[in-house]
Parts: C-alpha cells; sequence; structure tokens
C-alpha cells in the first residue's frame, strides 16, 4: 500500500512541472468541486487511504464470481500465442477425445 501511494503522489508531484497538467488539475478541481483543491489536500487524501478503503471499492467494482467478469485482448496477436482458456474449457477439450489422422 506504501509503495503505491509513494508512486502515485510522486506522478501527482511530477506532473506539476508541466503547465498543461497543472491547468488540466485546476479545471477539473473547479468542474468538479467547484473550487481549486490544494496539492496539500489531495496528498493528505492519499495519506488516509486505508487497506479497508481498496477492500470495500474492490468489493463493489468486481463480483463475488469470477467466472463473471470478461476480459478482452486487441491483436493482432500472432498465430502461435493465443490467450489461455478458462480452467472449465480446457478440461473439457483434454476430455475429448483426439482425431485420428487420416492415412
Amino acid at each position: 500500500m506504501g509503495r503505491a501511494k509513494n508512486q502515485f503522489r510522486g506522478s501527482i508531484v511530477m506532473a506539476q512541472e508541466s503547465m498543461s497538467s497543472r491547468m488540466n488539475r485546476i479545471g477539473k478541481s473547479e468542474v468538479y468541486f467547484n473550487r481549486v483543491i490544494p496539492l496539500e489536500e489531495v496528498m493528505a487524501a492519499i495519506d488516509a487511504v486505508t487497506h479497508e478503503d481498496v477492500l470495500r471499492v474492490a468489493d463493489k467494482i468486481f463480483p463475488a464470481d469470477a467466472g463473471a467478469l470478461t476480459v478482452a485482448a486487441v491483436g493482432p496477436f500472432p498465430k502461435k500465442r493465443r490467450a489461455p482458456r478458462p480452467a472449465g474449457e480446457r478440461a473439457a477439450a483434454a476430455a475429448k477425445p483426439k482425431a485420428k489422422a487420416a492415412a
């Protein structure tokens, strides 16, 4: 958790070196909150996030049944590399008898 917070804080601070990033942050702050949120307040909010907060949000976002998740990939992919099939499909494919080659 500490590493993630440090990385997030670091990226925010580094983004302040760019004028467009600073203006973007200030503009979003005005649009969403009707005020400019000081960097110190943002950093304090990051520091206040707990492990329990992350788990609570993850429970809201991700379904309890992992099989209900959908994954998409954008290719192109080489024909030899395929995405792994779900465990149920692998078991079904392994149980199928292989077709014999015609002689």
